[in-house]
């Protein structure tokens, strides 16, 4: 603590009698250099202690760390793996996944591209197609996600489907890892993944870029995502759309063993914290599946499209069926499918859906009567409903100039105090009342 003399004399107050010399020692440096010498010892000790030797052998420079010799050994004995420098490849074949049918293969090329959202046909239909799925360390998505497993399927000549995945060691061996995943994509006219569009394709683009290698086949090639037409022909199935969901409901088949894509993170995390990696077996042959899955459901999906009147096996199929076909074909292709899926329909929601989508197909094409028609057994079938009515009375009112009929179709509506009926109700008794007018006087009420 500085003495209050001194600090009297350094504010201009000290008695120069009393005052000290001016070449008495200030007290503050000394306090000061005290400080820092303190300081300094500290640094020093913290210096020490961290140059001393951690407990252990210390590993010669460029040595791998302790227990990544037992993971090297044991990533190898991964039933049916070949070990690399930067992981494991494996490879499996399936049977009867590809379609025999000379009509649904002839198909293939104009549905792949109408899918892939491009305007010209995929070259070779399934020859070339590369279906991608991938295992990572999470489902956030970002930097911070690994891709540790991808697998590519790929439909061979013999009526084969082949399933390469490659597994990553750890982070630093990424690069080698994404170098193989671009040789198995090369030569692919399109790629086709299961929600791989917000998810598998970005992240894996992710990683390249932070790799430092182009993104390649991932951005350039055409993209089926599965998922959106998975939700179009099968919700009814499978509420979740989850791949398992639909291979079970939709392709009846069942996995055995199956551990659950949300086991992944975990394994992989264990396996690089130097753990048993045998847990990592399961995650392969659940990606693998995954793969196979989604070629089976591109098959079924391809099928029903290229004529689905011989196999859609639902209303629900043959109505999704009509949209895509509208969309691409024409809304009087779509007409057929519709009248049939309206025939399978049972539950109610469903028909009232099919009846909406029939009546408007006809709407659009000029057919006026079958329009009436279909809203009649609109009306029928939802008699509680002024829907029916209502498009019954427009039919009548803008087509066939039946102002009569209009309203009296409007006045039988179940729930005339609806606002939008009151409105058409007025409307047309004006409209009657000066028709009527202008009949009994034509020049006063002209």
């Amino acid at each position: 603590m500085i003495p209050l003399a001194t600090r009297l004399a350094r504010a201009g107050f000290a008695d120069p009698e009393t005052a000290a010399p001016a070449a008495a020692a200030d007290p503050w440096p000394t306090e000061r250099r005290a400080i820092l010498d303190e300081l300094r010892r500290r640094i020093e000790r913290l210096e020490k202690r961290t140059a001393e030797p951690t407990v252990g052998p210390r590993l010669p420079p460029g040595a791998p760390p302790p227990g990544s010799a037992h993971r090297l050994r044991r990533l190898g004995d991964l039933n049916g793996a070949e070990e690399v420098a930067w992981g494991a490849r494996f490879s499996a074949r399936s049977e009867g996944v590809v379609p025999s049918a000379a009509g649904i293969v002839a198909s293939v090329p104009r549905w792949l591209g109408r899918l892939a959202g491009v305007t010209e046909p995929i070259a070779d239909g399934l020859d070339h197609v590369r279906v991608l799925d991938c295992e990572t360390t999470g489902l956030a998505g970002g930097t911070g996600t690994l891709a540790f497993l991808v697998g590519i399927g790929r439909f061979e000549p013999h009526g084969t489907f082949r399933v390469d995945q490659i597994l990553l060691r750890g982070p630093a061996s990424e690069p080698g890892f994404l170098d193989d995943l671009h040789a198995l994509l090369e030569g692919g006219t399109a790629l086709v993944t299961f929600n791989g569009r917000a998810f598998d394709g970005p992240l894996l683009r992710t990683r390249c870029v932070l790799a430092r290698r182009r993104p390649g086949a991932l951005a350039s090639l055409p993209h089926v995502d599965l998922l959106p037409v998975a939700r179009r022909m099968w919700r009814d199935r499978g509420d979740d759309c989850r791949l398992v969901t639909l291979e079970e409901r939709v392709l009846r088949r069942r996995r055995v063993d199956d551990v659950g894509g949300f086991m992944a993170p975990a394994a992989y995390a264990d396996f690089l914290r130097g753990g048993d990696p045998s847990a990592l077996g399961a995650i392969v042959s659940h990606n693998r599946d995954d793969i196979v899955g989604t070629a089976a459901l591109l098959v079924a999906a391809l099928k029903i499209l290229a004529d689905p009147l011989r196999f859609a096996e639902d209303a629900t199929e043959l109505r999704a069926a009509a949209h895509l076909h509208g969309a691409h074909d024409g809304i009087e292709p779509a007409l057929p499918i519709l009248a049939r899926a309206l025939e399978l329909a049972r539950a109610s929601e469903l028909r009232r859906r099919i009846l909406s989508d029939l009546a408007g197909a006809q709407r659009r094409l000029g057919l006026w009567d079958g329009a009436t028609a279909t809203w009649a057994q609109y009306a029928r079938e939802f008699p509680g409903e002024n829907r029916g009515f209502v498009e019954i009375a427009k039919v009548l009112e803008r087509r066939r100039k039946d102002v009569a009929g209009a309203l009296g179709m409007v006045r039988r509506a179940p729930h005339p105090a609806a606002v939008d009926l009151e409105h058409r109700r007025a409307r047309l008794e004006l409209r009657l009342s000066r028709k009527k007018a202008r009949a009994i006087d034509p020049i006063l009420f002209g």
